[in-house]
This record gives structure tokens, sequence and C-alpha cells, in this order.
């Protein structure tokens, strides 16, 4: 029995089902930028000691120099309005007074640990994968101070819950990568960018509970938080079920 070509493109292409209803969201990303450090520790503290784990944040904190460059990890050690810190002979004393001191590149390798310290204090052992990066000048817009020109660096950790959820545009290359990676929705990442090189830090935090994230936003609030935003992740293999019930048809003009 010779089958029609009819009968063999149905075969090939079963019927799929859909409910009638949307469904719910995947994940909900909240953020914003901050003056300083001080209010993205105040919101990590609050989510540790509610029992949440370190993988539902994502930060970006400009850094005073390059990172490969000790000045920069004095500039983080160094006390304000004192005598410059010589952070270097410090740790050979603690660690161990008698044994030469450590190389820099040895301090900062892995996980940057030094610099997560000196920056995020006793919240630096919550997070782990906290990252540098560069900020290009062709992203920093006009900022007036002088470090932003030759672009600025950057101490910043990828939300690795939103990258789970699928966060749009953290498979792209570059700062504008990393800082969807951060969170930051593409649509604020120029703008952000441009934050950034000016002094600010972008905080942000992904929730698979609507609850969970209005009180993160809440939470982001209080700890002086401005140009916050909210999105809603929806991942490629539900988005368009969601948003219009039915699978994505393929143009009919196109052909």
């Amino acid at each position: 029995m010779t089958a029609t070509a009819g009968s063999s493109a149905a075969a090939a292409t079963p019927a799929v089902g859909f409910p009638p209803f949307p469904l719910p969201p995947e994940a909900v990303l909240v953020g914003g930028l901050f003056p300083s450090v001080d209010g993205p520790l105040t919101v990590m503290r609050a989510l540790r000691r509610s029992g949440a784990a370190g993988d539902t944040v994502g930060l970006a904190v400009p850094l005073p120099g390059d990172p490969n460059d000790p000045a920069t990890l004095e500039a983080l050690a160094a006390p304000p309005a004192k005598r410059r810190f010589d952070v270097l002979g410090y740790l050979m004393a603690v660690l161990d007074p008698h044994a030469p001191g450590p190389e820099y590149r040895s301090l900062i390798a892995g996980q940057n640990s030094i610099l997560t310290r000196l920056v995020l204090k006793d919240m630096s052992g919550w997070i782990s994968g906290v990252k540098t990066f560069r900020i290009p000048s062709s992203m920093t817009g006009n900022v007036s101070k002088e470090a932003a020109r030759d672009g600025v660096w950057v101490l910043g950790r990828s939300n690795h819950a939103a990258a789970v959820a699928g966060t749009e545009g953290a498979d792209l290359g570059g700062a504008s990568g990393a800082l969807a990676g951060v969170g930051v929705p593409p649509d604020l990442v120029r703008d952000f960018a441009e934050r950034i090189a000016g002094g600010q830090i972008v905080f942000t935090t992904c929730e698979t509970d609507s609850n969970r994230a209005k009180r993160d936003a809440r939470w982001l609030k209080k700890a002086g938080a401005t140009d916050a935003f909210e999105r809603v992740i929806l991942s490629p293999r539900r988005a368009v079920t969601a948003q219009t019930g039915r699978r994505a048809e393929p143009d009919a003009a196109a052909g």
C-alpha cells in the first residue's frame, strides 16, 4: 500500500495540544542601582537570613582601577582619610610573619577572593563565581570621571538563577553579555553601563516565586535602590505558549 503525501505529512507532524490558559512565568528578575555597596550588602544579609541561596543574586561593582594592578587592591583595602595601608605586608604578617610575602598574582587567583572579601566583606563567603570584567569606553558614554575614559573595570557576578531561567542576552559576549548575565535587561544595558562607569552599583535578584520577588523588590527599595526594574523571564520553550496559547507557525508569505 502506497501512502499519500498528505498522510505522510500528517504522520510526520503529530498534533500537539496546549492548555487553554497561559503557563505561569518561570522566574521574576528584580534589580536596581545603588550609590555604594552598603545597599546590596543589606539586601544580601536579609536574603541569607531568609534561607535563600547565593545563586539568586547578581551584581556589578565598579573598581578603582585594573584588578591586576596592586594599587587597586591597596585602594580597596585602605581605610578612608588615613595613611596608605600596606595590605601585602598585613597579609604576610597574618599568614606567616616569617615567610616571604606572597606575590600579588597569587592573591587574586581563582575567584579573585581577595578583591571579593574587600568589597563584599562578610558576604563574600555566601556567593561564589565573582569575576572581573571590563566595560569599554565605547559603552561608558559622557562620563566625567577621568578613569572611565579608558573604560572601567568591574567586579561582577552572574545571576545564576536568572541564567538557568533563560534571561535574554546572557549568551552574548563582551561587556554586554556580562551585564546581561548579571541580570540587566537588554534595553537597559547601555544606560546601566554608563551608570556603573559613573560609580553606581547594579544589584539583582531572581526568584521563581512571585511573592519572594515582591519581597526582594521591597528590600531593594528600603536599602536605597533607584531605577528599579522588574522583568518576567520566560524560557523559549514557554514564551510562545504563554503569550499565544499555540505553537509559532512559519510565515506563509515567506514561502
